[in-house]
């Protein structure tokens, strides 16, 4: 029986396979700042912190081409638990266009 990491492996790398099928272009976005309140650091995609030490704070500015494809912008973000999103200050809970 396969344990739940290595089931988790296994859809990533399906879902990489579909991904190249309908995106367009994709960027992976390095370079986050990183605070739990007694750090404050660069970070990259995959880092993990001490999940002893919150609330954790990420943060990075993103600045779109006015030449966006005719579909539009997705932003995936996946912070691994609850997590509060803002876009240009206001707050994200779910879907939004």
């Amino acid at each position: 029986m396969l344990s739940r990491k290595e089931k988790v492996r296994i859809y990533e790398k399906k879902l990489d396979e579909i991904v190249q099928w309908i995106v367009i272009h994709r960027e992976k976005l390095d370079g986050w700042n990183f605070s739990d309140n007694s750090l404050t650091r660069k970070v990259d995609v995959g880092f993990t912190w001490d999940s002893t030490r919150f609330p954790v704070r990420f943060s990075r500015e993103i600045v779109l081409s006015k030449d966006l494809p005719e579909g539009g912008v997705y932003l995936d973000l996946w912070f691994g638990g609850e997590s509060l999103v803002k876009l240009n200050g206001r707050s994200r809970s779910s879907a939004f266009y």
